[in-house]
């Protein structure tokens, strides 16, 4: 469950690392479980450390620390849309700043409760090769 950090956090020598710019073509950023409820997200444009805590029967999601630009507060449900803007998207490299994250907050934590999932992950940057297809739709 989400109550214990799990073995394997990256250093911070590992974390910058993965988010230096010059390899935002391949990694848009990483995400760790920090604590109990406790996440952060951190990219080449900056870092964000949220906490998670039960509000009735749903979850609240409160930032705790912000450093830079916040790439995951994109939470527009209807950017993209339009298949011409979908087109019109792939036909070049989305900067991680223009994509929408609707839900990141709760889709990333949610990820960290299986005890199988490792502490930190790496999220590919969008368009990235993988098995013959571009994009990075759910991929970690």
């Amino acid at each position: 469950m989400s109550g214990t950090v799990r073995p394997g956090s990256l250093t911070q020598r590992q974390r910058d690392a993965l988010v230096d710019p010059g390899r935002d073509s391949r990694v848009e950023g990483v995400a760790e479980h920090i604590g109990p409820n406790r996440y952060s997200f951190t990219s080449s444009h900056g870092s964000v450390t949220w906490r998670r805590t039960p509000d009735g029967v749903r979850w609240h999601y409160e930032i705790d620390a912000l450093t830079g630009v916040d790439v995951l507060d994109a939470h527009d449900t209807t950017r993209f849309v339009e298949l011409d803007h979908e087109r019109a998207a792939a036909s070049r490299r989305i900067d991680h700043r223009e994509h929408g994250r609707p839900y990141a907050y709760e889709s990333l934590s949610q990820l960290f409760d299986d005890p199988k999932t490792p502490a930190a992950l790496s999220v590919p940057a969008s368009p990235f090769p993988f098995h013959g297809n571009v994009g990075n739709h759910g991929a970690l």
